[in-house]
């Protein structure tokens, strides 16, 4: 669409003398605009180097450069006629002798910026502005921004010695016993996680402690309310007589529930008043059932009992509410020590990673942000800041703005505050242009909100109504990627109030127009796969009969697999191209990367169809980089027998059960690894874990798992267990281990630990594309296009977290705060 022309909303878009606010659905031509609007402003005087524009990523950055590139290369080599023509169908102007003489210096003019055009995305606008004005934001003039990698390793290291820390045995000891490992292990993980919200809940009510009081309030508790003070009121209160003559009955008349009842109701009647508290939790589990609900009346009390005494019904009612209302309570005050303790230990590790990294004198992207908003809002030093910058900044494009979180904007909103303020530092018409669309902010994890988009919107046009400027509200819904089929879909989920709503637009406004109105296209709705009913199983079954591969996600990967092979196995055509159906025609969208992309990869690989497997990967949950790791391990550690028998099992060695078991069993105390020293029928095994035990000992770490791999055969082993599959991952562990060289004296112990620790996530880059089928998540395919898409994520319900709290707002701020109790 580089050369059409633009449509009368897109050239009222492009318009360099007004303000304005884009809203543009998918295939609309956005990027076209905002390329537009930028060649219109700096034909028309704008230099170059005064025209900021924000995108969300590098690679929408690396696109608008390069097509801006492309143009203003090509206008230097038009004629007259031709570059008119170009001028007006690429940015709607009319040139004349003026534009065309500026239109063929642009190109030179670019070239000659001693930075480049300022294209960035916001954090690299950010690092910019940081090292531009260091001193004034408080920081070192050589602070370096450390990768998403490099901070996962920094805050394990602080995770670590928090966990080791006895300031933290407290909070830590409450936490421990309300959830087991393997809970505490994800609770640390999302305290990491969510470090930027922690971070900023934190501030907003000045630490833990705050949190916990706010959390109290708002699920409506005393500020001097405990356990001991509810129980103690709760255990005073108790009818005394009436369940004095309730245990007599049950003894003289009660069935077997009311039996098993008498000793804790005689335990806590016969206690003293002052100590009856330490009789609670007993006496409250006989009105309540197992898993703490209120107890059921059908059989509680029996006839006989109620025969003996009517009243007795009407005593247990009341009873099972009081005691029901109480346990309630007590379960929200243990949620909010939980919270307390959860918050401690999340702040203990956030002030140990910010002291980490100030010691090397390292930002990470969310320090970006919150420096450069901080610097900006500084009272001393902002109106110097914005000084300097007014004489740089005549217009701000901002692209993808639906996924600008309120602290970007508060950025945004100081560079342009000068202007809304009149003439400012030079009399010129300076304008902020945005585009976006509301239905694709879907990075609510990185903190935008469809609401910020549309408050954002209000404030600029307020702004400029009350500087008396141009101010464009405009809707692009004409779209000139997809199909009619396609568009009216995506109308009729939104046709819903309660959808539409979801995104925070009003209810009938959302349409969608096709350019491609003539073009074929197809919409197939499937039948859901469903999940075989499973028979129950006997607690602590032993597992003797093998469980069929057969669940919904299986069936149905095998369903998508087979539609693709039939489509390329009979040519089928693709009459948008005028040509037959190629693997990477074809994308796969999943909400997220559940077990149905490991069955289709598979599925795919079976049918010999080229597939580029997940967009995305753990490096370090790949099967055969677990074998490697093992492997290094055993170098480490070679009298770990529970890793040496992984390690035999596994495709290095490739031992049966039966071998395994006839070296382990019987060996007393000695190690597995002494034994097989000794075993001849395993010489060769022996010999080859030798030769790692001495690599291990002066190799670093890439030149140990190279000479594994290759030297060794470990690439051919692991090839012949796992498959072709491990080539990537393999090849992504080997660069892993290269590039920790760089950052860390090469050391085999340090690199498996962490790496280990880290979880090394790898992510592939969608731009570059082979003719494979791409399987991928909906965030790791924005911007991205393919005629066939595949969406088999689309009947499961969005994880809805019901131990989530909203805080109410604090004074001077504005956001409500979501917290897990």
């Amino acid at each position: 669409m580089s050369r059409a022309t633009l449509t009368r909303e897109q050239a009222r878009a492009a318009e360099s003398g007004a303000h304005a606010w884009v809203s543009a659905s998918a295939g609309t031509g956005k990027t076209h605009v905002l390329t537009a609007r930028l060649l219109r402003l700096m034909l028309e005087g704008t230099p170059p180097g005064n025209i900021l524009c924000l995108t969300f990523t590098r690679a929408a950055a690396a696109e608008m450069a390069n097509r801006l590139r492309e143009t203003l290369g090509r206008w230097t080599r038009l004629e007259d006629v031709a570059l008119d023509a170009d001028i007006h169908a690429t940015c709607g102007l009319a040139a004349d002798e003026a534009v065309r003489a500026r239109a063929r210096r642009l190109f030179a003019e670019v070239l000659e910026l001693e930075d480049g055009m300022h294209i960035d995305t916001i954090h690299a606008f950010c690092q910019a502005l940081l090292a531009r004005f260091p001193l004034e934001a408080g920081l070192s003039p050589q602070f370096e921004v450390i990768d998403e990698r490099q901070a996962a390793d920094l805050l394990a290291e602080a995770r670590d010695h928090v966990l080791v820390d006895t300031a933290n045995r407290r909070a830590l000891a409450l936490i421990a016993r309300e959830v087991n490992e393997e809970d505490f292990a994800k609770l640390t993980v999302a305290l990491i996680g969510a470090r930027r919200p922690l971070g900023h809940l934190l501030r907003t009510y000045s630490g833990a402690e705050g949190v916990a009081q706010a959390v109290q309030r708002a699920l409506g508790l005393g500020a001097d309310e405990d356990e001991r003070k509810v129980i103690e009121e709760a255990s005073a209160a108790a009818p005394i007589e009436e369940l004095r003559r309730l245990a007599a009955i049950f003894a003289a008349h009660g069935g077997k529930s009311e039996q098993e009842a008498v000793a804790a109701l005689s335990a806590f009647l016969d206690t003293a008043e002052g100590e009856r508290p330490t009789r609670w939790p007993d006496y409250a589990r006989i009105f309540l059932k197992k898993d703490g609900q209120p107890r059921a009346m059908r059989s509680f009390p029996t006839k006989r009992v109620v025969k003996a005494w009517p009243e007795a019904a009407d005593v247990i009612a009341v009873e099972i509410g009081r005691v029901a209302a109480v346990e309630e309570r007590l379960r929200l005050l243990r949620a909010v020590a939980f919270t307390a303790a959860a918050l401690r230990v999340g702040e203990a590790i956030l002030r140990r990673y910010d002291t980490a990294k100030a010691q090397a004198g390292a930002l990470d992207y969310d320090d970006l942000i919150e420096k450069t908003e901080a610097l900006l809002r500084d009272t001393d030093m902002a109106p110097w800041i914005l000084y300097k910058l007014d004489h740089g900044i005549d217009h701000v494009l901002v692209d993808e703005a639906q996924d600008t979180n309120r602290a970007q904007w508060r950025i945004i909103e100081s560079l342009t505050a000068e202007f809304f303020a009149g003439t400012g530092a030079r009399e010129l018409v300076r304008t902020v242009f945005a585009v976006g669309d509301v239905k694709q902010s879907i990075f609510a994890f990185q903190g935008a909100e469809p609401a910020a988009f549309a408050e954002a919107r209000e404030r600029v046009r307020d702004r400029a109504r009350a500087a008396g400027t141009s101010f464009h509200d405009i809707r692009l819904e004409r779209s000139f990627r997809s199909t009619r089929a396609v568009l009216s879909l995506v109308d009729a989920v939104f046709a819903d109030e309660d959808a539409v709503r979801g995104l925070g637009i009003d209810p009938g406004t959302l349409h969608h127009e096709a350019q491609r109105a003539e073009d074929g296209g197809l919409v197939e709705l499937w039948p859901v796969e469903e999940a075989p009913l499973r028979k129950e199983r006997e607690p602590w079954e032993l597992p003797l009969e093998q469980e069929p591969a057969d669940d919904a996600e299986a069936r149905l990967a095998q369903r998508v697999a087979s539609r693709i092979h039939r489509m390329l196995r009979t040519k089928e055509m693709l009459d948008s191209a005028g040509r037959a159906i190629r693997p990477g025609d074809i994308m796969v969208l999943v909400r997220r990367r559940t077990a149905f992309v490991r069955h289709l990869v598979k599925a795919l690989k079976v049918r010999e169809i080229p597939v580029a497997g997940s967009d995305r990967m753990v490096v370090t949950e790949e099967l055969a980089v677990r074998d490697l790791i093992a492997l290094a391990a055993f170098t480490l550690l070679p009298e770990d027998d529970l890793n040496l028998a992984t390690v035999l099992k596994g495709p290095f060695a490739g031992i049966s059960e039966e071998e395994l078991f006839a070296l382990a069993h019987g060996r007393g105390k000695r190690s597995l690894w002494s034994v097989l020293r000794e075993s001849a029928a395993h010489r060769h095994i022996h010999d080859f874990l030798h030769r790692c035990l001495g690599d291990a000992q002066h190799l670093a770490p890439f030149e140990f798992f190279a000479r594994v791999l290759d030297e060794y055969g470990g690439r051919r082993q692991l090839i012949a267990r796992l498959g072709t599959e491990i080539i990537d991952p393999v090849d992504e562990f080997l660069r892993l281990a290269r590039d920790d060289e760089g950052d860390h004296p090469p050391s085999l112990q340090e690199f498996v630990h962490r790496v280990t620790r880290g979880g090394a996530e790898v992510k592939r880059d969608p731009e570059q594309r082979a003719d494979e089928v791409r399987i991928m998540t909906v965030h790791g395919a924005k911007g991205l296009e393919a005629p066939i898409v595949f969406l088999p994520d689309c009947c499961g319900i969005p994880d809805s977290d019901t131990r989530l709290l909203t805080l109410p707002p604090v004074p001077d701020s504005n956001s409500r705060e979501p917290l897990l109790v």
